[in-house]
């Protein structure tokens, strides 16, 4: 009789501990089974910040789990990176970045990741513009060529697009401008607002809202052709051929999960990134924003990520 107490103790003990541990024994088939991380690598209220918050609307929808964003600003988006390729690879702490930080970084400062291993890009959400915006006072019309005394250039971080794009801009056209650095775009647009600097190569969601403010001048945009929701405004091309810099937004994930369709989760996350790019009400706000809805999935991005090294 006491043994055979002692075996339904058992056996109910196993199956509490079975059930605690079903999330995390969960199949890859199953995926998402709790919430998912999304991780940030800039303060909340920049352009990555909506455009992620915006795709972790839309993925929630498509998995009726939550996706929850977490910004961890701080070395151009390195932190962040290191703290996702350093989480465990089961799907549920994914990157949304801008691809600096598996390109740009690596070149100029030390990194505790390996961009080639331990990021691997699982779907594009689109790309955009970045336009070049100078305070309201400065005494240009147009794009400047060379400017006998010294500008600021406000950047998010030192070595991410804002700062190539505003490097590549002071090399060409020869102007002398000393770099300023900012955790996140909202800071860069607020003392650019209030004159303490004197440019910013910012994102179209954070510029074209005063394209006719008076707040500032916006004088042109980086990519190769105009953009239709602001057609006057010239390409920096027009004046510096060649010139042409655009925006990559991505979810990135551990290579557990994330290194071909063949995996069930990679899949998943694949077939749910094309899901939060389509809808109309999410392509209505990302063109007011300035993104295009190209976007791509898994092979195509990590091919165009192997082309980039």
């Amino acid at each position: 009789m006491r043994c055979g107490c002692y075996r339904c103790f058992w056996c109910c003990a196993i199956g509490l501990a079975l059930l605690a541990l079903s999330p995390a024994l969960a199949q890859p088939n199953d995926w998402p089974a709790r919430p998912v991380t999304v991780v940030v690598p800039f303060v909340a209220g920049g352009n990555t910040d909506m455009m992620a918050r915006l795709a972790a609307e839309r993925l929630t929808a498509k998995f009726h789990q939550p996706f929850v964003v977490e910004n961890l600003g701080g070395a151009g988006g390195v932190i962040a990176a290191g703290q996702v390729a350093r989480a465990a690879p089961d799907g549920y702490t994914l990157l949304f970045g801008a691809g600096s930080q598996l390109t740009l970084a690596p070149m100029v400062q030390k990194i505790n990741y390996d961009p080639d291993k331990d990021l691997i890009p699982v779907t594009e959400f689109g790309t955009g513009p970045q336009i070049l915006g100078v305070r309201a006072d400065l005494p240009v019309a147009t794009l400047p060529k060379a400017n006998p005394g010294k500008l600021s250039y406000a950047a998010v971080g030192v070595q991410t697009v804002t700062t190539i794009a505003a490097g590549v801009l002071k090399a060409r056209a020869g102007l002398d401008m000393t770099l300023v650095p900012y955790k996140g775009g909202v800071q860069a647009m607020a003392d650019l607002l209030a004159g303490h600097v004197d440019m910013y190569f910012g994102n179209a969601s954070e510029m074209l809202p005063h394209l006719t403010s008076g707040k500032m001048k916006l004088v042109a945009v980086a990519t190769a052709q105009r953009i239709p929701q602001a057609p006057d405004l010239p390409t920096v091309a027009e004046t510096l051929p060649g010139f042409g810099i655009r925006l990559l937004e991505r979810l990135h994930g551990a290579p557990g999960h994330a290194a071909g369709d063949h995996r069930p989760v990679g899949r998943r996350l694949d077939r749910g990134g094309e899901h939060a790019r389509r809808p109309r009400e999410a392509g209505a706000e990302r063109h007011r924003a300035g993104r295009d809805d190209a976007g791509a999935g898994c092979r195509a991005v990590q091919g165009r990520q192997a082309g980039l090294r």
